[in-house]
């Protein structure tokens, strides 16, 4: 919600008027099919427990040529420092169990949700993550 205020007055700022946001769950049943143009997900797939069932519901939603970013941390991938630190929060009930994802699952969920991968790349090595950008035929 709090990122939602700094969208809402960024945009009251620069006068744009053709821009709606909401906050809800992607699995709320009032969000009509095809209904967005695009669907972010950062830093959110590696905290599902169905990472899959989440990109076929933005599958769903996304209008045809509907756009799909994604962000996501892989700590599957080698060691990283955060590993052990999040391992132990998570067991002990302070954060949500972390999906421990490779780059190669990321693609194989997204292009099995059936997008078509239009770019990715690794931006950051720690923690290391895979950022997608895939569109809905």
């Amino acid at each position: 919600s709090k990122m939602i205020e700094i969208a809402k007055k960024k945009m009251t700022e620069r006068r744009i008027e053709n821009i709606c946001f909401e906050q809800s769950t992607i699995f709320n049943e009032d969000i009509a099919i095809e209904s967005f143009d695009v669907a972010l997900a950062f830093n959110m797939l590696h905290l599902m427990r169905d990472g899959q069932l989440a990109i076929q519901r933005i599958y769903e939603i996304l209008r045809p040529g509907g756009v799909f970013i994604s962000d996501t941390v892989c700590l599957g991938e080698g060691r990283s420092f955060l590993s052990i630190p999040i391992l132990l929060l998570s067991k002990i009930g302070l954060i949500p169990d972390v999906i421990r994802y490779e780059a190669t699952d990321i693609e194989a969920m997204i292009t099995e949700g059936q997008f078509h991968i239009v770019e990715a790349a690794r931006f950051s090595q720690r923690p290391p993550n895979y950022f997608v950008v895939a569109k809905k035929e």
